[in-house]
């Protein structure tokens, strides 16, 4: 059972105890106000007569309980006509009770139609206020547990949107990589292809680990990219340069988990690729006023005028994994540096220990 519709019935069932006992001491009122002083008896007896409303409340609640899916007009004449109904019933218990009790103390006790339908008058207000405030309980307690499902799926969708996002795999580095541990073999260099072939497992491994949604300290993350540099070493050579500033301090920082290959992949296909002296790429981890920057920048400057952007997926990719994980709290800025190509991220700074979902 959803603990919202336990919280809806608990409303309820003190609603019902409540508007009797209110109900009891109304009836007992105008004793009060006139001054008058009640037999001893009375009290009992009127308690007895008004008991019945805590039983007879059951059944209509179950009613509109049964129909608090449905649209409002059903809802609302099922309420009048169970209202009446019970009602009627009601006050037909109401004077049989007190007819019966008050004639084990008072020699004459007679009951009156003006009695009869002056209490059901009364009750069929008081059921239809019952009825009412049980519509307005179930209503909210629907409302809530439908928001409570839109809220779920938008999380599933996210999740979805995260795992899609994270999960991709630009396959022409697969391919590339393969090629090159192929070509390692035939040109007699098994155990450097059995390294790179440990890399790629590393890395691949490294890139399904997780939920789409997890964070990792930055020295993981940078573990992982250590893995990517090594397999992509072995294609560029000399060409490919890698320069690394990290704060020690700064290691324990939580990042969404392969957040920054996609930035160093790109520099790697749009910098070291296409030049023969190849090109360095930087990575600079600082943090300021309770944010983390992390750049990726490279030297390609001779390339930066002619330079292709490609499609845009990886940028895209970060930019949406940041939005959905942070929201406003985390940006990424791109662009030429006239030396080149600086990718930066920046992000509320949060240290191992704390949640590790920022959603």
């Amino acid at each position: 059972m959803d603990i919202r519709d336990r919280s809806g019935r608990r409303q309820s069932a003190w609603l019902t105890i409540g508007l009797w006992c209110f109900t009891y001491l109304t009836f007992l009122m105008p004793s009060f106000a006139d001054r008058a002083v009640l037999a001893w008896y009375d009290y009992p007896i009127i308690a007895a007569a008004v008991a019945p409303g805590v039983l007879l409340s059951v059944p209509v609640y179950l009613l509109l309980w049964s129909m608090r899916r449905r649209h409002f007009v059903p809802r609302m004449m099922a309420a009048g006509v169970a209202a009446v109904l019970a009602a009627w019933l009601h006050s037909m218990l109401d004077v049989s009770i007190t007819m019966l009790l008050r004639g084990m103390f008072v020699a004459d006790a007679p009951v009156t139609v003006e009695r009869l339908m002056t209490r059901f008058l009364t009750y069929v207000w008081i059921y239809e206020l019952y009825a009412t405030a049980i519509g307005l309980i179930l209503s909210a307690a629907t409302s809530q547990v439908r928001e409570r499902q839109l809220v779920a799926a938008r999380i599933a969708r996210h999740q979805a949107e995260l795992a899609a996002l994270r999960f991709q795999i630009n396959p022409h580095f697969l391919f590339n990589t393969l090629n090159a541990i192929s070509s390692l073999i035939v040109t007699g260099k098994p155990g450097k292809a059995d390294e790179m072939l440990g890399r790629l497992s590393g890395f691949l491994r490294a890139s399904l680990a997780g939920g789409p949604s997890d964070t990792v300290v930055l020295a993981d993350e940078l573990d992982t990219l250590s893995a990517y540099l090594d397999i992509e070493g072995v294609r560029f050579g000399e060409r490919l340069r890698f320069d690394l500033e990290c704060p020690p301090e700064l290691e324990d920082a939580l990042v969404p988990g392969f957040i920054l290959q996609p930035l160093v992949e790109n520099a790697v296909k749009y910098a070291v690729g296409p030049s023969r002296r190849g090109a360095t790429i930087r990575l600079a981890v600082s943090a300021e006023e309770g944010q983390l920057a992390m750049q990726v920048s490279d030297d390609g400057a001779d390339l930066t005028s002619d330079r292709p952007h490609g499609t845009g997926t990886g940028l895209e990719n970060i930019r949406n994994r940041l939005d959905i994980l942070y929201g406003r709290a985390a940006e990424l800025e791109a662009g030429p540096t006239g030396k080149g190509y600086a990718a930066t991220i920046r992000l509320p700074l949060h240290r191992d220990g704390d949640l590790r979902h920022p959603i």
